[in-house]
């Protein structure tokens, strides 16, 4: 099965040390409108959605 990390990936790190950046311009975000639908009775479809943009099948090679 082809993979390859999100794009655009929800979590900035740097990649050779693994540490995270202080600023998270994604993440914080997406898991707050996660909570909002969850809330709103839709989080498994926003979950469909957010899934289908970040992981949509593609591969770099």
């Amino acid at each position: 099965m082809p993979f390859r990390r999100p794009i655009p990936d929800p979590i900035s790190m740097d990649m050779e040390t693994g540490i995270p950046d202080k600023e998270q311009p994604y993440i914080f975000r997406l898991t707050r409108l996660g909570q909002a639908a969850v809330m709103a009775g839709k989080g498994l479809a926003f979950l469909d959605q957010v899934s289908r943009i970040i992981w949509d099948g593609s591969v770099d090679h």
